[in-house]
């Protein structure tokens, strides 16, 4: 694949899945949130009928249809997604996210009870509706097929350098804005290169 000389940070997120540092927001389009009148439908159908009956049956094959569904959908964006990635940029940076820690339960013991339970699982239910594990692997593989380079930040250096790069809301932002912006992302992977 030709060279294009850019380079591009990507900020993943639940409200809008990719900020990258071009100022371009690529929307969540919360795939399992479409279906999940239709599945909760079919799932009540399903509780009404005698287990291992035929019915029982048809309506398990309808549940695991519309998951296949949703699952599709979300595979079908993120293949858009990193393609268009891949083919616009030379350099891909991103940050080097644990997401099982980040989805992980708050629940908590029975001496130590969680906080916030309810939100947090709402969250960790948001995060993998996104599938970031799988876009930044889609995203590894076709990097390496199409010979560009991708890497992965500490998000402590990452985060300063990215926070700003998405674009105000009362007013554009200026050209040296996005060149200071640009400089912060550059130093960010040279701290990174050289840990």
């Amino acid at each position: 694949m030709p060279k294009t000389g850019r380079s591009v940070g990507i900020d993943l997120g639940v409200g809008v899945l990719a900020a990258t540092s071009d100022g371009v927001l690529q929307a969540n389009p919360r795939h399992r949130k479409q279906l999940s009148v239709r599945l909760a439908a079919s799932q009540r159908e399903k509780s009404r009928r005698r287990r291992g009956s035929y019915r029982y049956e048809q309506a398990s094959a309808r549940i695991a249809r519309f998951k296949e569904k949703e699952a599709n959908r979300r595979k079908d964006a993120l293949h858009q997604l990193s393609r268009s990635l891949v083919d616009d940029h030379d350099v891909i940076v991103h940050e080097r996210l644990k997401i099982s820690n980040m989805s992980r339960s708050a629940k908590g013991t029975v001496d130590n009870p969680g906080v916030n339970v309810r939100a947090k699982s709402g969250l960790n239910d948001a995060i993998s509706d996104c599938g970031w594990a799988r876009l930044i692997a889609m995203i590894n593989y076709k990097a390496e097929g199409a010979g560009r380079r991708v890497i992965a930040v500490n998000p402590a250096l990452y985060e300063p350098a990215l926070l700003e790069l998405r674009p105000r809301r009362k007013r554009e932002p200026s050209r040296a804005a996005f060149q200071l912006r640009r400089l912060r992302l550059h130093r960010a992977c040279r701290r990174e290169r050289r840990t």
